[in-house]
């Protein structure tokens, strides 16, 4: 297995656990000092990562346009934001399967913007993640 996917695997893990302390955060304090807390330290951390990579033989190039960083931090924040106001009122375990749309979004716009090939693989699993999604956050 290619140490990439473990990276992937690494991340979705850490956004599943997140999302149930993200939930904890606004359920037992505000959305808005959650939201504060919360980007606060995913920026702290992110700069010491960068930094420790930086100055060690892992370098990270740092060489990239930069309307694109800026443009994914913003629509993050702002994904990050409607999330949160989501989490108020709905049940994390019904809340965060509806983000596995972002996966079809992803595929559809990476064939659209960036040339990718569209696969009957990856068309198989648009619907097959639509249906998990349905399932998922149906609250019966």
């Amino acid at each position: 297995m290619n140490v990439s996917f473990l990276y992937l695997i690494g991340a979705v893990l850490c956004q599943g656990i997140k999302t149930v302390f993200l939930r904890l955060g606004i359920l037992k304090g505000t959305v808005d000092e959650t939201r504060f807390v919360r980007a606060f330290f995913q920026t702290a951390f992110v700069v010491l990562a960068v930094a420790c990579f930086k100055s060690s033989h892992l370098s990270i190039p740092l060489k990239v346009e930069i309307i694109y960083p800026v443009l994914n931090g913003l629509l993050g924040g702002l994904a990050f934001i409607a999330f949160c106001r989501g989490l108020q009122k709905i049940e994390a375990s019904r809340a965060k399967p509806i983000l596995a749309v972002r996966m079809a979004v992803s595929v559809i716009l990476g064939v659209l913007v960036l040339g990718e090939a569209m696969t009957t693989q990856k068309g198989a699993g648009i619907i097959m993640a639509g249906v998990a999604v349905l399932l998922l956050s149906s609250e019966s």
